[in-house]
């Protein structure tokens, strides 16, 4: 038995604030790399599936999808477990955002040093 998920498992997967690798979600449901990109492209999939990632990358789904309320609730407990490197998916998450900041924050401090350097070869100071 399928059910309509539409893209809401596929775009939580793929958020930008998944600190969790498709790879790794893949190995922990027991799906092969390629396999699980195959189930993420359906609008239908297995309710198992579902369950087991929503577990990995610590979402319940019940509240998007409505065909999943009529699964017992402890299917769905998402216990804080170890992901990766000692990490639970909350610290894992939380250094993953820190990391992207200092990373906005270095772009724009390289941004503003190329226009300090044009500046400067515009006035002669340094050579082009």
């Amino acid at each position: 038995m399928k059910i309509y998920v539409g893209e809401t498992v596929k775009n939580a997967v793929n958020s930008k604030n998944q600190p969790v690798t498709k790879t790794h979600i893949a190995k922990q449901i027991g799906l092969s790399r390629t396999q699980f990109y195959t189930i993420l492209q359906d609008q239908e999939m297995d309710p198992a599936y579902v369950i087991k990632i929503g577990k990995v990358i610590g979402k319940d789904f019940r509240k998007e999808i409505a065909q999943l309320r009529e699964f017992p609730e402890e299917q769905f407990f998402v216990k804080e477990e170890v992901i990766e490197n000692g990490m639970t998916f909350e610290e894992l998450k939380s250094e993953m955002i820190d990391l992207q900041r200092k990373y906005i924050h270095a772009l724009e401090d390289i941004r503003q040093l190329q226009k300090e350097v044009r500046n400067l070869e515009k006035m002669g100071k340094i050579p082009t």
